[in-house]
């Protein structure tokens, strides 16, 4: 993750953020993520590019305030996500369990989630950022240090992030409009989103933030707890269509998650590869892994 935010900030232009990996010492951002010169443009590995792209989103989300422009930040950082992070999702997933869960990283996971599923379901792309864009302002609003508020009350003050800013002339932008329906269309309701695939996926993506720093707990859970939790209460609290989505989006072993192998060794999923099986990263070397795998929970790694 601070090699994402280093190579985004000095895409933007700061050359001394570099400095900050002390460990990395003498190394220039052309030696960061196989960054190469091509024909005409530099060319990024696609995982350092998808990182990076988190990293700048969760740098944005960070520094939105609810009373200044929060609808037009907000927007920027749905469409940063949605160029390449929606897509190809897992190496961002990595970075975000890699590093301190605060409310504006967890929102941007639930926003990469909600995002993702969507784009894996087939949705419009004005129906994946609308959904995105709804997780993101739950998150914002309804995340706190550990836990959060229930879905009426994250949703309501979710609305309160979309509503902030006054609109122009013109009225209200469609994509506005689109976000603000689906946080209405349940706010006043303590049942689940009643059907609708989109606010199922919002709903799920929202939960799995809010259940990643449980209250009673001194630590945080993992992708692998998180998936499990949400696995025994399929058909309760979530839709078992979201759960389906959820492990073919993701895998049943979701990138992120730390695994045993039968002789002992242990490590980081990074996702699954072509033909869905988990991709692990063994001893520093990207490995497709058909074996039997133990995943291990936040208790064990810590």
């Amino acid at each position: 993750m601070a090699v994402g935010v280093a190579w985004a900030e000095g895409a933007r232009g700061n050359r001394f953020a570099i400095d900050e990996l002390g460990a990395l010492a003498g190394v220039g951002f052309r030696g960061l993520g196989s960054v190469s010169r091509g024909k005409n443009v530099e060319v990024v590995d696609r995982d350092v590019a998808v990182v990076a792209e988190a990293a700048l989103a969760v740098r944005d989300a960070e520094g939105l305030q609810l009373e200044t422009e929060a609808w037009t930040q907000q927007a920027l950082i749905v469409r940063r996500l949605e160029r390449r992070v929606f897509e190809h999702p897992h190496p961002a997933m990595v970075a975000f369990e890699q590093s301190t869960p605060t409310v504006p990283r967890r929102a941007i996971s639930a926003t990469v989630i909600a995002g993702a599923l969507l784009r894996h379901l087939g949705a419009s792309a004005a129906a994946t950022r609308a959904g995105a864009h709804a997780a993101l302002v739950m998150g914002l609003g309804g995340l706190q240090h550990r836990g959060g508020y229930g879905l009426v009350e994250a949703r309501r003050r979710g609305l309160q992030w979309v509503l902030a800013d006054p609109w122009g002339r013109s009225g209200v932008e469609p994509h506005r409009l689109r976000v603000a329906s689906l946080l209405l269309t349940t706010a006043d309701s303590t049942t689940d989103a009643g059907g609708h695939p989109i606010l199922d996926v919002t709903t799920l993506a929202y939960e799995v933030e809010r259940r990643r720093c449980p209250e009673h707990l001194p630590f945080d859970l993992s992708n692998a707890d998180l998936w499990a939790a949400v696995a025994t209460r399929a058909g309760i609290d979530f839709k078992l269509r979201s759960l389906r989505a959820l492990i073919s989006c993701f895998g049943a072993v979701p990138a992120g998650a730390w695994v045993r192998l039968e002789d002992g060794r242990t490590a980081l999923v990074l996702g699954p590869d072509a033909n869905g099986a988990p991709l692990l990263l063994l001893e520093g070397t990207p490995t497709p892994w058909t074996g039997v795998l133990t995943l291990l929970s936040a208790a064990e790694v810590r």
